[in-house]
């Protein structure tokens, strides 16, 4: 034991004596207990008491006292008075980096951070399924935990959530056992709502593998998903159909498949069906059935690139990538998460709802995130720390908002589209809230990287999460960064394509092609400069289309805008800016990208004004429908 005053600035000089001599020191870099359960602030102190004693980082993970009645999470976990308490010890590591020989300050904090942050990573359990996730969340949390609400107002607990799950489950293995169907996956059109994360878990309580449908993406896209993951069996809800206005696509699929509803599902259950699933949540029994390398979902990406494919994620996948989201971000149970994104989505499905039902975290389930109005409201009175949405629909909700609005909220995290500076200025002007930026594919189940409060840079989508390793491909014409490829436990099984329905292609040596066009800094904060197949030819340059969208954004931040591009006789592929703006001309539109620093070749050769720009479900641009119409308009037929 050494006795160190902290009021005495030469008391450090004994802990570096002792490391030098061979001795071994224990310090927390965070300098108090964790009050969230997640990482706290990380100091730079040991990293330097390291690197002057000429040692090295051990990490040290002590898991399960925050349990017990001396820990500081009271009324966050259900304590228990005899837990059981695992010490994790990594692999010693180095205090320097290559890049980092003089170890300032920020570097040193940058280490010690990355340090703490993969150990949390690395300890965290992985290996388990979806469903088994489910049942160790209510151990830790308590069998009464609210953690689902839906826009009918009605809430569900973990123990609900489980009994549900495991009675819907006993239904359903019948069912998909009488059509023969219980190895192939099971489609779900149903909306953000309770009843369709109880079915989501039915289906991994039984170990049938759920696929969700967007319904929002038209009937040819539909069936081609339907016949590429060889779906014969889809739950849906009789009132979502109504509802949601669908009776056309129930048409569809009545021609295709079996339709199984909720509501007659409902109408079966027997009295030896509940006390059959009371019997076993009561128990603790769990499924063995699968293991963590198993196929836990199937989501399907937007067919920008033609036909949708199936992005299969296991359940090693999802778990690995929301411990990943957790090592940096300090969610708790006492947070509330407010979720409009689609589950059929995979930042809604992996970020709005598998992370927060394994983390003990309540979440609001709406349904639309096109209600610009309504959604601050209920925002404001749930009282959501967490929300999450993309630059189009947080524009919106801006727009609407009053300012007392967002007053509880202290994470809004953008994905999925770029997120713009006027987006950003107004969110902090209006509600004094900042937006964190992050960056995420379906295929890598979906997160890979992020802004937090300790490390944040405007204008780019973060740094990467633990556990993942990158790879920048130089692509020609393109001076700064290249093609982003990815590998780590997050990346996809695998792709089910329409050419051969079925057939899992998996990722060739764990490495997969984001296909997205990015720089990382010496910090490694990302820049995603855009897709690879966004970057026109102009005059044998290669423009950035995203980067065009860009600063026309700043020039009418308040309208929609698009760049797209068409064969040009004269320079290979000619700019066309579609927008929403109707006074919005060409001569402005080349004053200020000069002004920006932009060359002629990026100031779109045509404008065309649309009112309303296609948009998905996701916030995404459509793309492909906006391209389509461009080249009707500007190309010759034939």
């Amino acid at each position: 034991m050494y006795p160190l005053d902290s009021g005495n600035p030469m008391a450090v000089k004994g802990l570096i004596k002792m490391l030098r001599a061979g001795r071994k020191v224990v310090i927390f870099p965070e300098g108090r207990i964790t009050s969230h359960g997640s990482l706290m602030k990380v100091y730079e102190g040991p990293a330097k008491i390291a690197q002057l004693g000429k040692a090295r980082l051990i990490p040290v993970r002590i898991d399960g006292a925050q349990s017990t009645p001396f820990g500081r999470l009271r009324g966050l976990v259900k304590l228990k008075l005899l837990p059981k308490i695992t010490i994790t010890i990594c692999p010693p590591q180095a205090v320097n980096t290559a890049s980092d020989r003089h170890g300032s300050k920020t570097a040193l904090r940058r280490r010690i951070y990355d340090v703490m942050t993969n150990m949390m990573y690395q300890t965290s359990r992985c290996d388990s399924t979806l469903y088994d996730m489910l049942c160790e969340s209510l151990h830790i949390y308590g069998r009464k935990h609210q953690v689902l609400e839906d826009s009918d107002r009605k809430a569900i607990s973990l123990g609900g959530l489980l009994l549900a799950s495991v009675v819907l489950g006993r239904l359903l293995s019948r069912t998909l056992r009488q059509d023969q169907s219980r190895r192939r996956p099971v489609g779900m059109l149903l909306p953000n709502a309770i009843p369709t994360a109880v079915t989501f878990y039915a289906l991994q309580a039984i170990a049938a593998v759920p696929a969700m449908l967007n319904f929002s993406a038209g009937k040819s896209s539909l069936l081609s998903a339907l016949k590429t993951a060889q779906i014969n069996t889809v739950i849906t809800s009789r009132k979502f159909i109504q509802l949601a206005q669908l009776e056309s696509v129930e048409a569809l699929l009545l021609d295709n498949v079996k339709l199984i509803y909720l509501e007659d599902l409902k109408q079966q259950i027997s009295l030896t069906d509940k006390l059959a699933g009371l019997l076993k949540t009561r128990l603790g029994l769990r499924r063995r059935q699968a293991d963590c390398h198993q196929p836990a979902v199937i989501l399907f990406t937007s067919g920008s690139e033609g036909l949708p494919k199936g992005v299969v994620l296991s359940h090693k996948n999802l778990l690995a990538n929301q411990a990943q989201v957790k090592s940096c971000l300090d969610f708790s149970s006492q947070d509330c998460f407010f979720n409009a994104l689609p589950l059929f989505h995979s930042f809604g499905l992996g970020v709005g709802l598998i992370l927060p039902v394994s983390s003990g975290i309540k979440t609001f389930l709406y349904p639309s995130p096109l209600h610009y109005k309504i959604i601050p409201n209920l925002v404001y009175d749930i009282q959501a720390s967490v929300m999450f949405g993309t630059d189009t629909f947080l524009s919106a909700y801006a727009r609407h908002a009053d300012p007392e609005d967002f007053q509880f909220t202290r994470y809004v995290i953008a994905g999925a589209e770029k997120l713009k500076a006027a987006t950003r200025d107004r969110w902090m002007t209006k509600f004094g809230v900042r937006i964190f930026e992050g960056y995420g594919v379906t295929e890598t189940s979906p997160a890979l990287s992020m802004n937090n409060y300790s490390y944040c840079k405007l204008g780019t989508a973060g740094r990467m999460f633990p556990g993942i390793e990158t790879k920048i491909e130089k692509v020609p014409g393109i001076e700064a960064g290249g093609r982003l490829w990815v590998k780590g436990d997050n990346i996809m099984l695998g792709y089910l394509r329409a050419d051969q329905p079925g057939q899992l292609q998996g990722v060739a040596g764990g490495w997969h092609d984001t296909g997205d066009i990015v720089n990382i800094d010496d910090e490694g904060f990302v820049s995603i400069l855009g897709r690879a197949k966004r970057f026109a030819k102009v005059g044998g340059e290669m423009v950035s289309l995203t980067q065009v969208e860009a600063w026309v954004a700043g020039l009418w931040p308040q309208m929609t805008h698009c760049v797209c591009a068409v064969a040009d006789e004269r320079k290979g592929e000619k700019l066309v800016l579609v927008t929403s703006f109707e006074s919005a001309d060409r001569k402005t539109i080349q004053q200020y990208i000069t002004d920006q620093g932009g060359a002629e070749i990026m100031v779109p050769r045509e404008v065309l004004y649309m009112r309303d720009i296609p948009v998905l479900a996701t916030g995404k641009l459509d793309y492909p429908e906006i391209q389509k119409r461009i080249n009707e308009k500007y190309l010759p037929e034939g």
